[in-house]
């Protein structure tokens, strides 16, 4: 048996040469890897996938796979590059009269795409993709009311509630949840008050790092 890790992921930016035919890549550690562009992702990006083959264990494969995945998520933070590995699961669910029909047809394991990590026996697995895309009108009685409730406020916006604002309204168009998260803590952050702390509380965190620094504890727990 050989098992393939297969790892989809969106990318900012194409890889040159990828979109045409199948890019192989030298990545240390690892069996030769070819990356092959796919569509456009939506709102923006490209979705890329890469093939590791020759494993002989489901074990060795998902490990040579999240190894790939860890570095492609450093490669796109350190080289501002962009990258999203996803969390490895499929949003798309089949009945089991496709999945039986697709069995008897090609033989092999009906699976639906995934954005992140897929492992399995190579030669085995039918992948589906799907892609949909939907709009949402906004009501104009709805957005009149809003402004006309809002325009009512009775103190001037404040900058730093000008701000927290800004960030909620930007997380609005981040398509992914971590990045959602993130611009929304910083939001509710944008309200605090950003005073130099006081001497006396310094006092007690030098104090505290004194004491942790004498305890007999492994350095990632101290």
């Amino acid at each position: 048996m050989s098992y393939r890790a297969r790892y989809r992921f969106k990318l900012l930016s194409p890889i040159q040469g990828a979109k045409r035919s199948i890019l192989e890549l030298i990545v240390p550690g690892l069996p030769s890897v070819p990356f092959e562009m796919g569509e456009e992702a939506f709102p923006v990006g490209h979705w890329a996938t890469a093939k590791v083959d020759g494993f002989a264990t489901v074990e060795e494969a998902r490990e040579a796979g999240q190894r790939l995945g860890d570095t492609l998520l450093i490669v796109g933070a350190v080289a501002q590059l962009g990258i999203d590995i996803g969390f490895s699961r499929s949003t798309l669910q089949f009945g089991v009269a496709v999945h039986e029909a697709v069995r008897e047809q090609t033989g092999r394991e009906l699976r639906a795409e995934t954005h992140g990590l897929m492992i399995y026996e190579k030669g085995t697995v039918k992948i589906i993709e799907m892609q949909a895309r939907g709009s949402v009108l906004i009501s104009a009685e709805s957005f009149e009311e809003n402004l006309a409730y809002w325009i009512k406020m009775p103190r001037t916006v404040t900058e730093r509630q000008r701000n927290c604002a800004s960030l909620i309204n930007d997380s609005f168009f981040m398509n992914n949840i971590e990045g959602q998260f993130i611009l929304r803590i910083s939001a509710a952050e944008a309200l605090c008050e950003q005073s130099p702390l006081g001497a006396n509380y310094q006092t007690v965190i030098e104090d505290l790092e004194r004491h942790l620094e004498k305890q007999a504890v492994d350095l990632e727990v101290r």
